[in-house]
């Protein structure tokens, strides 16, 4: 990227402006939707015994055996056992009042995460800021591509300056609250 303007206050847009509200909104909901489902899962994780499928015991990280009690760690299951933990995440998560869409025909363990659907809207929300900063930066199509060229730090650090540069400006009110942020 080789642009002379530079962001200032002065050159903030609306839109620059907007897509800042929208992924503080997005990220909120994400934080807290992760949150939750990350407690039912786990607390699947701890009433059940899931075991590190047979294929990766001797593939990975020196052989991995024994019981999965990470979250990080459920992708190393059997099949069949994701699908029974995907059954139980379903149940628990629409008996604590999450309405579940999935498409019909589709088993019961396949639907759409909320925490999923959240973090993929923060991720829509990351690329409205990028585009509307890009914008006033006049740089090309590719710019938030050459960011994660870059590497994810870059690419989030970015983001993060935006951000800082709209929610430090004189008058600007908290999304959520329309309080103005002091």
């Amino acid at each position: 990227m080789n642009t002379d303007k530079k962001l200032t206050v002065e050159n903030i847009t609306q839109d620059c402006i907007s897509a800042v509200n929208t992924y503080l909104m997005a990220r909120t909901l994400y934080e807290c939707e992760r949150v939750k489902v990350d407690k039912i899962q786990q607390a699947i994780l701890d009433a059940h015994v899931y075991n590190y499928a047979q294929e990766w015991s001797a593939t990975r990280r020196g052989g991995l055996s024994g019981r999965i009690t990470s979250l990080n760690d459920t992708y190393l299951m059997s099949d069949k056992d994701h699908h029974e933990f995907l059954t139980f995440v379903r149940g628990d998560l629409e008996r604590a009042g999450y309405k579940i869409k999935s498409t019909p025909g589709d088993p019961v363990y396949s639907f759409c995460c909320p925490a999923l659907v959240a973090e993929s809207m923060k991720r829509d929300a990351e690329h409205l800021i990028i585009e509307a900063f890009a914008a006033i930066l006049g740089a090309d199509k590719d710019f938030g591509n050459s960011l994660l060229c870059n590497g994810l730090d870059q690419y989030h650090r970015f983001i993060d300056l935006c951000i800082k540069l709209v929610v430090n400006m004189p008058g600007y009110k908290n999304p959520l609250t329309g309080q103005e942020v002091i």
